[in-house]
């Protein structure tokens, strides 16, 4: 892991600002060094905001979650359907046509319902993850159902099962080297790794950093957000993942309405805490863009736009950003 350069301190909740209105459950974002940003959206597959503010969308997906570049500009969608009785496929959209094609939508003749991030190695490997097969989303903050996976898609299409035996596999990552794809498993509140072989292959689950809060047993996922304030404050369900330029991993708290990040040094830090829910409300993805990579952006499931602010530390330069 790269050694640091820059100071990791906690971004000021009232340096952040809003961008993109009118975005309906913003839940992952995806940065450029335009300063365009892209977002899931709930009435499209995806939404755009270009550099002056201005929200466009395109094409139309199932149930957009989780957003990725790939190497040739398109965007791959993770679609999340559990609750309902819609699919959860792995999907394509053509920025210029708007089309929308399908990629993954079983596994072993079973029907996709619950993919949740998508990750884009630089040799065109895609990661998806595949939180649970339900059939609610209370499957995915139990720690004790571990039917969670990740499916790889090969540069050649193949399609295949990498990793399994997952509680609520939530975001994933790959680090600077991508030598490892860390997986955030949110019914357990824990990251774990796993090492990439030579043919995309990954190795065996192990841990990285610390448990990053409380996990309490309970019948779904409405009775952790209605839990007292304080109470809140300590779980540590994650949601997605990534990557600044100095090896620490960023990590969507948003349960406990929080940002924080495991250094390379395997030390946990806040980095945004927002506890009376002022501007953050569940927050959900972390991304970078601008030319300098330094403007970081949060995604979440109860505003109804993408938060920005300066960020200490830049963010890795994504195949798309290289």
């Amino acid at each position: 892991m790269l050694a640091s350069k820059h100071r990791l301190e906690p971004i000021p909740v009232g340096s952040l600002q809003a961008v993109g209105p009118g975005i309906n459950r913003p839940e992952t974002t995806l940065g450029t060094r335009s300063a365009q940003i892209y977002s899931s959206t709930d009435d499209a597959a995806v939404a755009i905001v270009n550099a002056a503010g201005a929200v466009s969308r395109v094409g139309k997906s199932v149930c957009s979650n989780g957003i990725a570049m790939d190497l040739q500009g398109r965007i791959l969608i993770a679609n999340f359907s559990l609750d309902t009785d819609r699919p959860g496929p792995l999907q394509r959209l053509d920025l210029a046509s708007g089309e929308v094609e399908d990629l993954v939508t079983e596994i072993d003749g079973r029907r996709l319902v619950a993919s949740n991030f998508v990750v884009v190695a630089r040799d065109g490997t895609i990661y998806c993850t595949h939180s649970s097969w339900g059939p609610s989303v209370a499957s995915c903050v139990k720690p004790h159902i571990a039917d969670g996976f990740v499916y790889r898609v090969s540069p050649d299409g193949a399609v295949s099962v990498v990793a399994t035996g997952l509680a609520g596999a939530n975001g994933c990552c790959l680090d600077a080297e991508q030598r490892y794809l860390y997986v955030a498993q949110t019914g357990r509140g824990r990251i774990v790794r796993f090492l990439r072989n030579a043919d995309g292959s990954l190795g065996q689950a192990e841990p990285y950093g610390p448990q990053l809060g409380d996990i309490p047993l309970v019948e779904s996922a409405d009775d952790l957000f209605a839990l007292p304030p304080e109470q809140k404050s300590r779980l540590g369900h994650p949601d997605n993942i990534a990557f600044d330029a100095d090896g620490n991993l960023w990590i969507a708290l948003p349960v406990a309405n929080k940002i924080v990040a495991i250094t390379p040094a395997g030390e946990l830090v806040t980095v945004i805490d927002d506890p009376e829910c002022t501007k953050v409300i569940a927050p959900t993805s972390i991304a970078w863009g601008g030319p300098d990579l330094m403007d970081v952006y949060i995604g979440s499931l109860g505003t109804p736009h993408v938060l920005m602010a300066r960020s200490p530390v830049p963010g890795m330069p994504l195949c798309h950003q290289a």
